[in-house]
């Protein structure tokens, strides 16, 4: 099951979602019906895009566009979003209860980057965050971005670890790596996918523990504990599944149902995402500037 339905992709020509050695694919898109989710994670995503969805095989599809107006529409609630995913609403308030409006933002400004690199990597990663709460029923307990290193460094680890529990209980973890380019291509969703099928396709040992310990510092030491146990036991018996997403100026569509078709026969389930932002350099220019 997926958290959509009614939404099929047609390969021609393609059995179970895999093409055959050396078939060129033709692809015919159907728009999907859009559907309620339980969890209303962050509906500015609901304001500002549309998507379609699509199922090829084991796999799933969605390619998000921007509605017309649908930006200054939520021009507010994505700079709030941002902020959020640098600075909590409770460190915030303190700060400025404790130092004033303005001396909370300029701490903000510290913690931003202002490389044109490290700032579009930095949207793909709260983008993707935000996707997989709205759309596929994860939970991303952790805003990695809090704890950087530096603003101009990269973060270690997978990009995104979502949580979740099936009917019974159990743990379900969703790896998630984020690209963001002007220009999408092939090679960087192969880029992605590789890094998904690291460690066997599995959550890094480290970026768990990672998680787990910042779950531990807010008190949900619950939590934390399935998922050092997770990590002690290697991840048994836990059902994972990976999130290839990206943001970019071209329109992703076909290149996402092309990697999905080619997904190998023993690779996990994979949901692959993209945004399409049509000016994506000065997106994401204008936006930090303005946080």
């Amino acid at each position: 099951m997926y958290p959509w339905e009614n939404s099929v992709t047609n390969i021609r020509g393609v059995s179970n979602g895999k093409p055959k050695p050396g078939q060129t694919l033709e692809i015919q898109m159907t728009a999907a019906q859009p559907t309620e989710n339980p969890i209303p994670h962050h509906n500015f995503l609901d304001s500002w895009l549309e998507n379609t969805r699509h199922v090829v095989g084991e796999h799933a599809v969605l390619v998000f566009s921007e509605r017309l107006g649908g930006r200054a529409c939520v021009d507010d609630d994505l700079r709030g979003v941002f902020r959020d995913h640098y600075m909590s609403r409770e460190i915030w308030e303190q700060r400025i209860e404790a130092l004033g409006a303005p001396e909370t933002a300029s701490i903000l400004r510290e913690m931003l980057p202002k490389s044109r690199r490290m700032r579009s990597g930095d949207t793909g990663e709260i983008l993707a965050v935000e996707v997989a709460e709205r759309f596929l029923d994860y939970t991303v307990p952790i805003r990695k971005l809090r704890w950087k290193d530096g603003r101009e460094l990269a973060l270690r680890g997978e990009d995104l670890l979502g949580i979740a529990a099936d009917q019974d209980g159990n743990l379900r973890l969703l790896k998630g790596e984020s690209k963001s380019r002007a220009t999408l291509n092939t090679s960087t969703l192969n880029e992605a996918a590789q890094a998904l099928e690291k460690d066997e396709g599995r959550p890094s040992n480290f970026g768990t523990i990672y998680v787990a310990t910042r779950l531990r510092e807010s008190g949900d030491d619950g939590l934390a504990t399935k998922l050092e146990l997770a990590v002690r036991d290697s991840f048994a018996g836990l059902r994972i599944e990976h999130f290839a997403f990206a943001v970019c100026g071209n329109d992703p569509a076909t290149l996402m149902l092309e990697h999905s078709a080619n997904i190998r026969s023993d690779s996990r389930r994979r949901y692959v995402a993209g945004v399409r932002i049509m000016n994506h350099r000065q997106f994401i220019e204008a936006l930090y500037e303005s946080l």
